[in-house]
């Protein structure tokens, strides 16, 4: 295992830019007295109260509303080219369905609805528990904050990696909003519209609602005179449509109930699956990005739906105790095929007919349900949140594989309808329900002028998994196949130690443990379960606040052991098969972040953040033919730079922005056979934006933005396999974007 001792210096280098930048400016800082010294503090909820940032002892990132925009973060998956210490939203090869990747601790199938996630997703207070949909931009994000580490004791089922925690902008009260239009690269068009309406008999209420269209990033080859296809869609389209409204009821100054719904559908098609390595057949290696596919394709698309309900009530029994319940259900649905257009399996069925072309025909649902309810209050010297979180989702995922190229003779390949070689749809459910009480409270003694404060955290969860077989290559069984159940009932605790000298300075010690619940994997030969993987780490950090809190940094250093680490084992005969085993033993991962926020003047900040990861897992059976076994996920580096400026022009404003966002190779295939080329991902990534904000237009303002995704048009892999394809970064795209507000 590599030693850190090597390659901190970099690191400190890397998040020393903003600091050396101050320094340089200091005389600036000292005369600009009108700047505010508090700018760059943001307030967080990640302990279920409002407190700033810096006086949280955990490793924290939050993005602001502002900062939001500045970037043009609009949804989860919009994170991808923002690096953030530890933090990688990772996409599946094909269906672009991304994954939350915390500190190493990932998913390697997702999109499998009889498969959990590694890091715990928030919407409002609310858990998602599947992906599918986080393309999605209905939510107008009003702050982002990644929590690294287990989070166990205070967020719900999952969050053994951390917790990714959106807030929405709520409604007001006042009538207002913004309408905008976007259009941009590859025929992008997206409108929106975020309203506010007037109270009225103590009810607010906002409306969000937004459509967005692409036309794709790869054309597929018009088809040859006399050939059909019923479904001949281009690479990378989007017709996205989705709304979403708030109703906030405030019939007293103690209480509040908000009732939110949100409805989307997504109608989409996968990005290009590019052949990497070797040739296979005709299908010769892809040299770089392309804009035509090799052959004509069969390309089907995903539909997605998405219906959530929300109810979270609000009670201030006193002003040192606040009762709160949050109520959801959320409903997903998934149809669609995703085909790897000859990049993947050649399969000789006779000495003159061949086949390839697989496409994954996949039906994914999900009907989630989750109550918590939530006492956060203090006492003298101490600080509590109590609550309860009870959680029933049933899924139902249904798969087939089937091939559209074929081989005739000395013929080319040409694609045709998708059919089934052998078999047919392999179908399963599952039901799981959890149940967990928690309690952490944080107690300051009468000593060291009340600068130490000591928090205590524990978690009880009841969780059971069930998972049924109705299907299996074709064949309906009856009666169905059930698995035993997968079940873990737990105690998952946490404690903090921190010191904190004055404001600006914050010191802490955590250890904190949690798990990610078992499960199955749809297409496993003997659908045997696997295990719950459980995640203890320890960090150590501090945060600080420097020259006149013009300065913020913050660093931390963590160490984990997971135990049963769960991780895929692929078929090499059929790579359709994918069972999930439990490694025995416990992976060891370690790391170091650093982030850096600098406002050396008025209308000028650098922000800063990098981290360096190593891990080493014990030895298992990966199977007959593997031969090379990796750590997935887990970048050596990942390192992010960005710069803001800021200045009037008459009364109006303009901002400029550039961020780069950069990863050291790593994998996300964590078995190589032998023959099988070794690929990695890596993300190398400019953009940049400039905006004109407050133009006088009648009676309202307006906003003007210019923005370049992937300025220098990198073409790294950014999804690898193990199966000598992968798909390419995103190519550049020009934007434009005109808001109004009033």
């Amino acid at each position: 295992m590599t030693r850190f001792s090597a390659t901190i210096p970099p690191i400190m280098w890397v998040s020393s830019i903003a600091i050396v930048a101050a320094i340089a400016c200091t005389s600036g800082v000292a005369a600009a007295q009108t700047n505010d010294a508090d700018n760059i503090d943001i307030v967080v909820t990640a302990q279920k109260r409002s407190e700033r940032l810096q006086d949280v002892p955990i490793s924290i990132s939050a993005l602001s509303a502002a900062e939001l925009q500045t970037r043009g973060i609009q949804s989860v998956a919009s994170l991808e080219t923002t690096a953030l210490a530890g933090l990688r939203i990772s996409r599946q090869a094909g269906s672009g369905q991304p994954a939350i990747v915390i500190r190493g601790i990932s998913t390697s199938a997702q999109t499998e609805a009889t498969r959990e996630q590694g890091t715990a997703l928030y919407i409002d207070g609310v858990y998602i528990p599947r992906p599918q949909g986080l393309t999605s931009k209905i939510i107008d994000p009003e702050r982002i904050e990644v929590l690294r580490g287990p989070q166990g004791t205070l967020f719900g089922r999952n969050a053994e990696g951390g917790a990714l925690s959106i807030t929405s902008a709520g409604p007001t009260g006042e009538f207002g909003g913004r309408i905008g239009a976007t259009i941009g690269s590859f025929g992008m068009r997206e409108e929106y519209v975020r309203l506010n309406l007037p109270e009225f008999a103590n009810i607010a209420i906002r409306v969000d609602g937004v459509k967005t269209d692409f036309d794709g990033f790869v054309k597929n080859k018009a088809l040859a005179p006399g050939q059909t296809l019923s479904r001949h869609r281009d690479f990378g389209e989007q017709d996205n449509i989705g709304g979403r409204v708030q109703v906030r009821w405030t019939p007293s100054s103690d209480f509040s109930a908000q009732y939110s719904y949100d409805n989307t559908k997504l109608d989409y098609t996968q990005e290009y699956i590019y052949r990497i390595g070797l040739p296979l057949g005709a299908r010769q290696v892809d040299p770089s990005r392309v804009r035509e596919s090799w052959i004509p394709l069969w390309v089907g698309g995903f539909k997605t739906r998405i219906q959530g309900h929300a109810l979270t009530t609000t009670y201030d029994v006193s002003d040192n105790l606040q009762v709160k319940s949050i109520t959801a259900y959320r409903k997903v649905t998934e149809d669609g095929a995703n085909t790897l257009n000859g990049a993947n399996t050649l399969v000789t069925l006779s000495p003159t007919r061949r086949v390839s072309g697989i496409i994954g025909q996949g039906f994914v649902s999900s009907k989630a349900f989750s109550q918590e309810i939530q006492l956060i209050g203090s006492l003298p010297r101490l600080e509590y949140a109590i609550g309860a979180f009870y959680f029933r989702e049933k899924v139902i995922d249904r798969r087939t594989t089937m091939f559209s190229i074929v081989y005739n003779g000395t013929n080319p390949p040409v694609a045709v309808e998708p059919f089934i070689l052998a078999g047919g749809a392999t179908q399963a459910s599952a039901r799981a329900t959890s149940f967990a009480i928690f309690g952490q409270a944080t107690y300051t003694p009468a000593i060291l002028d009340d600068q130490l404060k000591l928090t205590l955290g524990l978690r009880y969860t009841d969780d059971e998994k069930v998972a049924r077989r109705d299907a299996l290559n074709g064949v309906i069984l009856s009666p169905p196949r059930y698995t035993s159940p997968v079940t873990e009932s737990r105690f998952d605790p946490a404690f903090t130690i921190a010191y904190q000298p004055n404001s600006d300075f914050n010191l802490y010690a955590r250890y904190a443990q949690a798990f990610r619940a078992g499960g199955i994997a749809i297409t496993s030969p003997a659908f045997t379960p696997f295990n719950a993987e459980t995640n203890r780490q320890v960090e150590l950090g501090l945060k600080s606040q420097l020259f006149d809190r013009h300065v913020q940094f913050n660093i931390a250093a963590w160490h984990s052991w997971v135990k049963d680490r769960q991780t895929n084992v692929v078929d090499p005969i059929n790579p359709s098969i994918i069972d999930t085993k439990n490694i025995p033993g416990t992976s060891k991962l370690r790391g170091i972040e650093v982030e850096t926020v600098a406002n050396p003047l008025d209308g000028l900040k650098f922000t800063a953040s990098g981290s360096i990861q190593s891990g080493k897992e014990p030895p298992y059976n990966c199977g007959p033919t593997c031969d090379r076994r990796f750590l997935t996920f887990m970048p050596r580096w990942i390192i992010g730079l960005a710069g803001d400026y800021s200045v009037p022009v008459g009364d109006m404003e303009l901002a400029l922005h550039l961020d780069w966002n950069y990863t050291t190779p790593y994998h996300k295939a964590p078995v190589y056979n032998v023959g099988q080329v070794t690929l990695r991902s890596q993300d190398n990534v400019w953009n940049s934006r400039v905006t004109l904000s407050d133009l006088p237009l009648g009676p309202v303002k307006a906003k003007l933005s210019l923005a370049a995704l992937n300025l220098l048009n990198n073409k790294n892999i950014v999804t690898d396999t193990n199966l000598n394809w992968g798909v390419r970064q995103q190519p550049r795209q020009i934007q434009g974007t005109l808001e109004i507000e009033f």
